[in-house]
């Protein structure tokens, strides 16, 4: 199993964006495609110059201005996690230690 898991995470991993698409509707838009059931609305595309894991945008836009909150996270990918398996570069090859499995 480790082996197979080992190949699906190479043929799937993919080196993070160096910045972070974004896309801005106009929350009227959304209002006017509920009304009508059209489901088609109109972006802006726009991105962020780093790349981010998470972000949440404040509800209100006084003065017609976004405010974006982003984790910025440039070796982070959060579909990944720590195997059994895995080994470190300062371990010469070996397993990393079983203790950190808690």
């Amino acid at each position: 199993m480790q082996g197979f898991d080992r190949l699906l995470r190479m043929i799937h991993s993919r080196r993070a964006l160096p910045d972070m698409p974004l896309y801005i509707i106009r929350r009227s838009h959304l209002e006017e495609t509920k009304k009508d059931r059209s489901w088609e609305v109109t972006t802006t595309p726009t991105r962020l110059p780093y790349s981010a894991v998470h972000f949440l945008a404040d509800y209100d836009n006084p003065g017609d201005q976004i405010t974006l909150h982003a984790g910025h996270g440039s070796a982070v990918d959060i579909a990944e996690w720590v195997r059994p398996y895995d080994v470190l570069p300062w371990t010469q090859g070996r397993p990393r230690d079983q203790r950190c499995a808690r």
